[in-house]
């Protein structure tokens, strides 16, 4: 298909966007929506290790720093999808595994931590509770109380060669690659999108081009084969909207179905006391809900 100069997606001439077969490698303004996600990734991680430094109220906020790294992670790859020009080194691919590596790894090692010491922390306070009962601060209290009592029993080499050590410093390997990555980027607002595609001289799936001038291997505007794809029917915005709007109807119709056959006017389980009245949970809801009103007026 020939190059029309009139044609909207005709990215020959433009340094805002590169279109060629039915597709965007590149779009101005997503360079700096890539560089935005990327200085929140430099800042949560440092706001995730200034955290650890202050008292224990604030500690909570290394939770959400995390997150938000996470998440502006997720947001800063989306986003490099469309700022294509000439590719990326042998060195920034190596260092961008690196920083995949250390956040996945870095994640999974803090979960598997956390898991063990509530397990551990519950396990401590069960006989304590049974003896004398739930403290005034609450179930949630007594759990961070007895998680702080378990770290200071640790000795160092326990603290040192520990999961949460691993996270710490597998969390760090990534943030470092990606705050080199963030301060070796272009930083002014002169990003273009100045590179165009061509099919190599070879004789492949996608067409002969063997011999042919590099003026002729220019990769087409349009897809010549775009009726085979699924959304060239209906449109893109209809496509997408299909896998959208229809997968959240669905999956809300299945969790609804679900909730209903799983409630608990629908399972069968042992009698319980309640207030020093027996409860049978294998009665209708209306029922059990009346049994409380009447073990509450008794109590009062």
């Amino acid at each position: 298909m020939p190059f029309l100069p009139d044609d909207p997606f005709n990215s020959l001439a433009s340094p805002y966007f590169t279109y060629h077969n039915s597709k965007f490698s590149c779009l101005r303004e997503a360079y700096h929506a890539h560089v935005f996600f990327g200085y929140c990734m430099l800042f949560s991680g440092i706001g995730a290790f200034t955290v650890r430094m202050l008292p224990l109220r604030f500690r909570p906020l290394h939770a959400w720093c995390g997150r938000a790294y996470i998440v502006s992670m997720l947001w800063c790859t989306g986003t490099s999808l469309v700022v294509h020009n000439t590719g990326l080194p042998a060195a920034v691919l190596m260092s961008l595994v690196f920083m995949l590596l250390g956040l996945c790894c870095g994640w999974v090692s803090i979960c598997v931590h956390r898991t063990r010491v509530e397990k551990r922390a519950l396990s401590n306070l069960q006989e304590r509770i049974k003896a004398q009962g739930i403290a005034e601060g609450g179930l949630e209290q007594m759990i961070v109380d007895e998680k702080e009592r378990m770290a200071a029993a640790r000795p160092l080499w326990e603290r040192f060669f520990s999961l949460k050590t691993l996270h710490a410093v597998l969390m760090f390997m990534s943030w470092i690659n990606m705050t080199g990555r963030v301060f070796a980027s272009t930083q002014s607002k002169d990003f273009s999108c100045h590179t165009y595609p061509v099919y190599k001289p070879l004789n492949t799936s996608q067409g002969d081009y063997a011999g042919v001038p590099l003026q002729d291997r220019l990769v087409d505007v349009y897809d010549p084969r775009w009726k085979r794809l699924p959304w060239s029917r209906r449109g893109v915005a209809a496509w997408s909207a299909q896998l959208s709007v229809g997968p959240v109807l669905g999956a809300g119709l299945v969790a609804f179905l679900w909730c209903y056959f799983t409630s608990s006017r629908f399972r069968t389980r042992t009698a319980y006391e309640f207030d020093g009245t027996t409860v049978s949970a294998d009665v209708g809801r209306a029922q059990s809900e009346g049994v409380f009103e009447e073990a509450f007026s008794k109590r009062a």
